[in-house]
């Protein structure tokens, strides 16, 4: 599956949301060095759906962020 710019509905740091494979739902990944790797898939369409890929993506990334930040 080849992404285009306008395939990425939101991104916070390494982490983005795109509509899932089949078209329902919404999945979300994560930038790799050489690929990104899906880590989660929200089943629920819509809003609330792409409201709980964007707060996923908020959630790793602030992990991520937050490892970065300990001594």
């Amino acid at each position: 599956m080849t992404m285009k710019e306008a395939d990425f509905l939101y991104a916070n740091g390494p982490f983005w949301v795109c509509r899932g494979k089949s078209g329902k739902g919404f999945e979300v990944y994560e930038d790799g060095i050489t690929h990104a790797k899906r880590i989660a898939v929200i089943g629920y369409e819509g809003n609330v759906g792409f409201d709980r890929a964007k707060a996923e993506a908020d959630k790793r990334a602030a992990v991520a962020q937050s490892l970065q930040d300990q001594p």
